[in-house]
């Protein structure tokens, strides 16, 4: 799972998902769980994330040990983001022992558990990996009873409520994918997992399908696409040649780019003095 960045360019179509679980962290009654989950834990995530690189210094998370100019280094206060959520203990009691955390940190051999493991995403495309054309290598029996497109990618995601019967068919359909398929995306593996701690559970999982766009780092453009099966189509009316739903079009959408919070300037909050001081001493203690 890689940290927040401000994206520039072309961004793939990618799957949004949580598990749903009662949990005190975040509030089940939203709308759109996959994005209330990512909207409510990820400044959380964010700590986790800095606690297991070592990258946090003086109550101040820094956002990475490659930029370390005082002029535009990030960072934000921990204690600001923990406030809202408990003391580090409290917080590894209730994610550690939660049975819907299913994101992990994985480098190497490593792999440890995050706080707030409950939700993630998983890109269509990547530079190695092809998740479209996988999901067509799959058996199309295995997809008979979900609703209709031309490719199975797209059969799959009109379901966003997965649980009972459909779960099944969803973690069929991901055991279906080779090791080595899933071996060459953390986010996959990470959404693997989810659908099996929902199986051995008997949690739900809520997913969401974002069309391709492209972001030029202000803002993100979403394409023209249906609003059914999501698939991106420049045309504006009649009907959806993937699904075959009629009149369902959703034109380019404007959406501001969440970019690098909860990451801030460090001077602007602390002068340049203490940055100066603050990034001296964290590179000392690595």
């Amino acid at each position: 799972m890689k940290r927040a960045a401000a994206i520039i360019g072309p961004t793939p179509s990618f799957v949004r998902w949580t598990i749903r679980h009662d949990c005190k962290f975040r509030q089940l009654d939203e709308t759109n769980q996959p994005y209330e989950a990512f909207r409510q834990l990820r400044n959380l995530r964010e700590v986790s994330l800095g606690r297991i690189e070592n990258r946090i210094c003086h109550n101040f998370c820094i956002r990475s040990a490659d930029d370390q100019k005082a002029e535009t280094a990030r960072g934000f206060p921990v204690d600001e983001v923990l406030v809202f959520f408990g003391t580090p203990d409290q917080i590894d009691i209730a994610c550690h022992s939660c049975p819907a955390n299913a994101a992990k940190y994985r480098e190497g051999n490593a792999v440890k558990p995050f706080w707030a493991g409950c939700y993630g995403w998983m890109k269509s495309k990547t530079d190695s990996l092809d998740l479209v054309n996988e999901f067509d290598s799959i058996a199309d029996e295995t997809f008979a009873s979900l609703p209709r497109a031309n490719r199975n990618w797209y059969r799959v995601w009109q379901v966003q409520h997965w649980a009972n019967s459909e779960l099944a068919i969803l973690s069929q359909i991901f055991r279906s994918l080779p090791d080595e398929t899933v071996s060459q995306s953390d986010d996959l593996a990470d959404l693997c997992d989810a659908i099996a701690i929902c199986v051995a559970h008997q949690l739900v999982l809520e997913t969401e399908l974002l069309p391709a766009g492209s972001s030029d780092g202000n803002q993100w453009t979403l394409e023209a696409h249906c609003s059914v099966c999501k698939k991106e189509s420049k045309e504006s009316k009649g009907t959806c040649q993937e699904c075959g739903m009629k009149g369902t079009w959703k034109p380019d959408t404007r959406r501001r780019v969440l970019g690098l919070r909860p990451y801030m300037i460090l001077k602007d909050i602390i002068g340049w003095e203490q940055t100066e001081q603050l990034l001296k001493e964290f590179n000392n203690s690595r």
